[in-house]
């Protein structure tokens, strides 16, 4: 017996899950990581020098003013109601045929890709993907104009938009451009796939190159000038080239850790190892000559396009590309003519890990939220005990406070370390956010000075999340648990 769906429960079920999957961003009012900046001043102008100037004309002409208050929650709504717009769009364009069930599928690899989760977190920055990712599905996906000079300049137009809002989305652009050959496979000639590939791939190098030309060189600056620089054509070009790659399949495997990821790519693996031994026995060289031109892309898609860079951040949020990773794997079985129930737990594990993930994620936004506040009160206490106005800046040599639910979250879900991005108080970038931005403490932030308190330091104040102690006029902090009242052979387990 075969399972089918209807289109009305089609269009019921994706806005079911894709209101799930906002509820913990949309009971998360915390500011992360950056937030504290923006929420604090109403400023947008790092994305400047990020050169990411649509990005800050978007925010600014949805706010109807220069200045930006705090989004929440309708940066969310917006975001999740877009994407949930693009991708119904995007699922129609890949899934031609009345088959709701695959196209259910193809819409949760869209949207719960587990890689979006960390610009999702961000109050601001999630609209600013959410472009980022439309403009890339149109990109790929746009009708061809009967023009071809048009509808090059049209590509062009969207892939330039598409730099000015979030550059790192060019790595889902990839990925899809791999999806849409697979589809195309079915009815057009190798030889004009491969010419298609071309046009797309000169689309998104001459465009570039104008953006470097008309935008980078006008508002990079020498702070993020080195890390838009690209690896030195060399005899090590590609062995610098397999260091970069492995930065990022590292985070890949800390997402195939998730258990339910395990099982699904077992399946999948297993499937799609049948179908190409499959097409090598049936000599049906097409679909392994298109296997071969789309390898390199799900590489990409699979990595980071920032793989090229000279020095690679390695952050989750430049990944956006593993969903059409994963459709191309789904969709090159199921062009094979493998149709297995069994292959349905692909998606819904796919799913559930998504779930879990973003739960985890907010929840150590909340759980963060609460540690920071406590310190930041032990904080104002100390300052009262040495004086307020002997204090003039705050150095933090050692940031050890971990909450227990955190380090459960973090050990449970690996990824949610990397997505989270811990910077610590020991960064003063943080620190002053947190201090001057969040809680507008006006006491200057240092850097690290010592990996200790100073030996002639005195007065030691202690609390139960931190110690500090004043020298000259600098309040050296170190976090921890320093509350001795629990006995040693205490059982968390009992009450």
């Amino acid at each position: 017996m075969s399972i089918t769906i209807h289109k009305k429960h089609y269009v019921l079920l994706t806005s079911i899950i894709t209101f799930i999957y906002s509820i913990p961003f949309l009971l998360s009012p915390y500011d992360f990581v950056d937030d504290m900046y923006r929420a604090s001043n109403g400023d947008l102008f790092v994305w400047f020098l990020n050169v990411r100037p649509f990005s800050v004309w978007l925010i600014r002409l949805l706010n109807g003013s220069a200045i930006v208050p705090d989004p929440y929650p309708f940066s969310f709504i917006i975001a999740f109601l877009a994407l949930n717009l693009i991708f119904l769009y995007t699922t129609d364009k890949i899934i031609r045929s009345e088959n709701y069930l695959l196209k259910l599928t193809i819409f949760i690899f869209l949207l719960c890709n587990p890689f979006f989760l960390q610009n999702l977190s961000y109050k601001y920055d999630c609209i600013i993907m959410t472009c980022s990712v439309a403009l890339a599905c149109l990109f790929v996906f746009k009708e061809n104009n009967q023009n071809v000079c048009i509808d090059y300049i049209i590509r062009s137009c969207l892939i330039f938009s598409l730099y000015c809002f979030y550059q790192c989305a060019l790595t889902l652009v990839i990925g899809l451009l791999a999806v849409k050959l697979l589809n195309d496979s079915d009815q057009v000639a190798f030889s004009r796939l491969f010419r298609e590939l071309f046009l797309r791939l000169c689309n998104i190098l001459t465009t570039f190159l104008i953006y470097k030309i008309c935008v980078v060189n006008f508002l990079i600056t020498n702070d993020y000038g080195p890390l838009g620089k690209i690896i030195v054509l060399n005899e090590h070009i590609f062995i610098h080239l397999i260091e970069n790659i492995k930065i990022y399949l590292l985070l890949f495997l800390l997402y195939i850790q998730e258990n339910y990821i395990i099982v699904s790519l077992i399946i999948l693996s297993v499937f799609f190892l049948y179908t190409v031994i499959t097409d090598f026995l049936k000599k049906n060289y097409k679909r392994i000559y298109v296997l071969y031109l789309c390898f390199p892309l799900l590489l990409v898609a699979l990595t980071s396009s920032n793989i090229i860079l000279n020095i690679p951040s390695g952050n989750t949020r430049e990944m956006m590309g593993i969903s059409a990773f994963f459709i191309f794997i789904f969709l090159y079985v199921q062009k094979a003519g493998c149709h297995s129930k069994i292959m349905l737990l692909v998606p819904i594990c796919y799913l559930w890990t998504s779930l879990l993930l973003s739960s985890a994620l907010c929840n150590l936004k909340r759980i963060d939220h609460q540690k920071n506040a406590l310190i930041v009160q032990e904080i104002l206490q100390s300052i009262y005990h040495f004086g307020n106005k002997k204090v003039e800046g705050i150095t933090f040599i050692r940031d050890d406070l971990r909450f227990s639910s955190q380090q459960t979250i973090m050990k449970t879900h690996p990824l949610t370390r990397k997505i989270f991005d811990f910077v610590g108080l020991s960064n003063p970038w943080y620190v002053n956010g947190l201090l001057n931005g969040e809680y507008y403490m006006h006491k200057n932030v240092i850097g690290r000075a010592s990996p200790d308190f100073p030996k002639d330091a005195k007065d030691i104040f202690s609390g139960c999340y931190i110690q500090s102690t004043l020298y000259g006029v600098i309040l050296y902090v170190k976090t921890g648990s320093y509350c001795d009242s629990i006995t040693k052979n205490y059982n968390p387990g009992t009450f």
